[in-house]
């Protein structure tokens, strides 16, 4: 959680974290991140890019920035998909993040990723729906699987 002093000198740290979220789809196939084994929430799994939001930062700057840090690609913004804000979150550590998730199109590649990935995988459907057991967090559950689900049909 954030630890929050309040200018009256009150102290909280019950503030929720802001996050985002990258759906990147080309050609049927979405973009997915290997999270590195150090991390502190679900090394090792696949996930979707995003990140915490910076001060002095929109939403849609985030993304955009946690999209290039994590996979060295630039992009733009379609649209806003969903805000997942249910307290009860999973891989989060409690944190109760909320995320604004957004649909991305990819443009090119500019950089490496930076340490926090370890390899991008462009996977179809098919294959998200195989591999859902390695997909950290709620991603799979809460914004893949609609997602998928409301392109097929």
């Amino acid at each position: 959680m954030i630890k929050c002093t309040f200018s009256n000198g009150n102290r909280t740290d019950s503030l929720r974290h802001v996050v985002m979220d990258a759906v990147v789809e080309k050609n049927k196939r979405i973009l997915l991140i290997e999270r590195a084994d150090f991390l502190e929430t679900e090394p090792g799994k696949l996930a979707l890019p995003g990140g915490y939001l910076e001060k002095n930062e929109t939403t849609k700057q985030g993304i955009l920035r946690e999209l290039q840090e994590e996979t060295g690609l630039t992009g733009k913004v379609i649209r806003l998909y969903k805000i997942l804000d249910k307290p009860d979150r999973t891989g989060d550590l409690g944190r109760q993040n909320v995320s604004f998730v957004y649909l991305i199109k990819p443009f090119k590649k500019v950089a490496e990723p930076d340490q926090e990935s370890k390899k991008a995988y462009w996977l179809t459907y098919a294959e998200i729906n195989r591999k859902k057991h390695l997909i950290g967090f709620d991603h799979y559950k809460r914004i893949l699987k609609p997602y998928i689900q409301e392109r097929v049909n």
